[in-house]
């Protein structure tokens, strides 16, 4: 081969070379990305560990691994592809025995060590494997070691060391994954927490139950055998703060079924207009007391609607009571619904101070308050309506203006049309005419009888 052959030979091999390093970025880059989205797609330490795993064993010469985390003094297996066995046996060895392939050898950042063969790393089930090729990888999270990774292949060690393109991978998986397991850990841990806390807070509230009752029937009694206005005024302090927490223990208590998956309705079809006035008249006397004013906006064609009443009650009783304790002396609160579709759509609305824009998204939030300073409550009314409205298959939001007042909607699914009942003839008509529907559905609750059949009309012209 002359001179002249020499030069094209070099460079078919700086070409070869090129395009094989070439593809190690982009095998490189593309591993890293699964990395990525099994970090952002992952709920648990284990199934993040298992995803990161699967990576590796597909995409390196190695055909196992495990990751040990730091227990105390301890490794322990929790989880591993090829060595399932050795996470199911709870295997664990000291960390001490195990860094750097043998005692007293330090494992840094930024390496991917060998393990010998003596090392008490080797579990029985890695030498079951006959895994002659076995690295380390350690797991660090803010300068402190919280694991080893280990990855290995079976066979005698002619793998030697891993390739450039391999060690890379395995650096750059380390520390990503330290911190998203010190990340989910945490989490896990908080998670744990709170479920503790909140299974305290239902046995409290369960428990309190019976001991505010007999305060509030105790009071209740007293109210009726004394005459006194003074003492009257005592007692009533008494009933009232007896069941102002009865009220709290409840919503304890419908916290800890709705987190528990155990909120239960039971739906059946509901007069829609009946219930709204129901309602709204339970709240007359808060009302009158805040002098804030209640009004409805209620069509008395509204259809009925597949509902818990009671349930759907304690929303719209929790909804107005809200309304009137932010809204001002002399404001309006107002409570609504129509028809649109299979939906009903019910809001209630107030002229209150109104909701800023970035408190909007949290108002549904249990234990949430638009001011740390201010507590009206436990701050678990509105999460619980959600919950209610959620257990309908409905919706619920709000909708606000700073200054100008806040509107809460929700929507409840509209009830099976019954078969029609022939009216039987021989049956008088009776004809309620009122300018305010609210008063009409009333009249109808009051005069309804299958002796006669009512028709209304809401002015002079319809009635005529």
């Amino acid at each position: 081969m002359g001179p002249q052959d020499a030069k094209p030979a070099s460079a078919r091999q700086s070409s070869v070379e090129a395009e094989r390093d070439s593809r190690a970025d982009a095998a490189f880059s593309r591993a890293l990305e699964r990395v990525t989205e099994a970090m952002a797609a992952s709920r648990t330490v284990h199934e993040l560990l298992h995803e990161l795993l699967a990576i590796v064993v597909e995409v390196t010469r190695f055909d196992c691994a495990v990751v040990r985390l730091c227990e105390g003094d301890e490794l322990r297996s929790v989880a591993a592809i090829g060595l399932e066995d050795e996470v199911e046996a709870g295997f664990s060895v000291a960390v001490a025995a195990c860094i750097g392939g043998g005692p007293g050898s330090p494992t840094a950042p930024d390496a991917v060590v060998s393990v010998r063969e003596d090392s008490p790393a080797r579990s029985d089930f890695i030498r079951q494997r006959e895994l002659g090729a076995l690295f380390e990888v350690p797991l660090f999270a803010k300068e402190a070691l919280i694991g080893i990774l280990y990855v290995g292949a079976s066979g005698p060690a002619e793998l030697g060391s891993p390739s450039s393109e391999e060690r890379r991978l395995l650096l750059a998986l380390a520390t990503p994954m330290a911190l998203a397991i010190e990340r989910l850990a945490s989490r896990e841990a908080l998670g744990h927490a709170v479920a503790a806390r909140d299974d305290v807070l239902a046995v409290v509230a369960h428990d309190l139950r019976n001991p505010l009752n007999v305060i509030a029937l105790a009071a209740r009694t007293q109210l009726h055998r004394i005459t006194d206005v003074s003492t009257r005024r005592s007692i009533e302090l008494i009933l009232r703060a007896a069941l102002r927490a009865d009220r709290i223990v409840h919503d304890l208590l419908d916290i800890h079924a709705i987190e528990s998956g155990r909120l239960s309705i039971e739906t059946r079809p509901v007069a829609t207009a009946a219930l709204l006035l129901a309602a709204l008249q339970s709240q007359h006397g808060p009302a009158a007391s805040a002098s804030v004013i209640i009004a409805a906006d209620i069509s008395p064609a509204l259809p009925a609607m597949e509902a818990d009443e009671g349930r759907v009650l304690e929303v719209l009783e929790n909804l107005i009571g809200n309304a009137i304790k932010f809204t001002g002396r002399g404001g309006t609160v107002t409570v609504g619904a129509s028809q649109r579709d299979q939906e009903i759509t019910i809001w209630v609305r107030d002229s209150g101070r109104g909701i800023a824009p970035e408190h909007l998204p949290h108002v549904f939030d249990r234990f949430w308050q638009a001011k740390q300073g201010e507590r009206r409550g436990a701050g678990l009314g509105l999460t619980i309506c959600k919950a209610i409205v959620e257990a309908h298959c409905g919706r619920i939001w709000a909708e606000s203006v700073v200054d100008e007042g806040t509107s809460i909607f929700f929507t409840i699914p509209v009830a099976q049309a019954p078969e029609r009942i022939s009216v039987p003839s021989g049956v008088a008509n009776i004809l309620l005419v009122d300018d305010r529907p609210e008063n009409i559905v009333a009249l109808e609750a009051i005069l309804a009888s299958p002796e006669y059949r009512l028709v209304t009309a809401t002015s002079g012209e319809e009635a005529l």
